[in-house]
């Protein structure tokens, strides 16, 4: 895959004059920055002066109402950010959940009405031990975990016997001008071994390269991988996020942090090992069209093709 970034003849900024810049974005200016990558770089009255970062900024600077006066390098761009938003991206990543939306977040374990509960069925237990035989205690603690897994039993069965959706798969091809700007975020952790196989599935992508906003989402500290990807010749539409080194260190935290730079009006998410089909991101726009005005997500089938690896993925 040889690809060469578009890169205006342009002056290029410093990078002292850059995290100053960077320093002073008011939020619609960083989301702007993150997205885009245009980047505001002078405010007089009336006007406000731009620079564009190598790649994305540079494809979208024909399109744009304004020419541009100053260019910022891909890489010079992405290690300003971390150096000068990083905790701040990172912070905002963690816990915008949490403040936005509290009853939704895993911030707080238990609330206090279940902290109650629990310590009422504690005191009930115990009564229950002193008061009742030791058998009869054993059998009640029986029962009720007896019902609890028939209760997951009878949800399965619920769920498989109530699916009387009719599974229409789209017919109709749209035109790529009628396709939005798709985000695509993969989540990469130690996972060099399939790394050739997933950039070769994602870049037979059945979709307009300039509407595909593919972000690469690496950990600060996964050095191995930090060297594959490295080596590799990506296209203009891939960009690598590196997510600071903080905690906790999980697939959700790295998501949020890269979400903040995704630009695209749909978003999906795939793991290293995923072979998607071609065209699965067009299948899901037409899902998204054909669905009502609340549908927020759509699952595709999951096709197995490791059955015969070993016993457990046999099951």
């Amino acid at each position: 895959m040889g690809h060469s970034e578009p890169k205006l003849d342009l002056p290029q900024i410093p990078d002292d004059v850059l995290d100053n810049i960077l320093s002073r974005l008011n939020e619609a200016e960083l989301r702007l920055a993150l997205r885009q990558k245009i980047v505001p770089i002078a405010w007089l009255p009336h006007l406000t002066l731009f620079a564009v970062v190598d790649g994305v900024g540079c494809s979208l600077a024909g399109d744009l109402a304004f020419t541009p006066v100053a260019r910022i390098g891909a890489r010079q761009f992405n290690a300003a950010v971390r150096r000068k938003l990083g905790s701040f991206l990172l912070s905002r990543a963690i816990g915008l959940l949490k403040n936005k939306a509290p009853i939704l977040s895993a911030h707080h374990r238990f609330s206090r009405p279940q902290v109650f509960w629990f310590i009422m069925f504690l005191a009930y237990a115990a009564l229950g031990f002193v008061l009742l035989r030791l058998e009869t205690m054993l059998m009640v603690f029986s029962l009720i975990l007896s019902l609890f897994f028939l209760s997951v039993v009878a949800l399965r069965l619920l769920s498989v016997l109530s699916d009387n959706r009719q599974r229409t798969k789209p017919n109709q091809r749209l035109k790529d001008n009628e396709l939005p700007v798709y985000s695509v975020l993969v989540p990469l952790y130690r996972e060099t071994s399939v790394l050739q196989q997933l950039i070769g599935a994602l870049d037979q992508l059945d979709y307009p390269q300039p509407l595909l906003d593919i972000k690469l989402i690496l950990e600060e500290n996964d050095v191995v991988m930090h060297r594959a990807v490295a080596a590799l010749d990506l296209p203009n539409h891939f960009e690598v996020i590196v997510v600071p080194v903080g905690k906790p260190q999980t697939k959700p935290r790295a998501m949020n942090y890269a979400l903040q730079f995704s630009r695209g009006e749909l978003l999906t998410i795939y793991d290293a090992e995923d072979i998607p089909e071609p065209d699965q991101l067009r299948k899901a726009v037409a899902a998204f069209r054909k669905g009502p005005a609340q549908l927020a997500c759509v699952q595709a089938e999951l096709t197995f093709y490791n059955a015969n690896e070993n016993w457990l993925t046999r099951q």
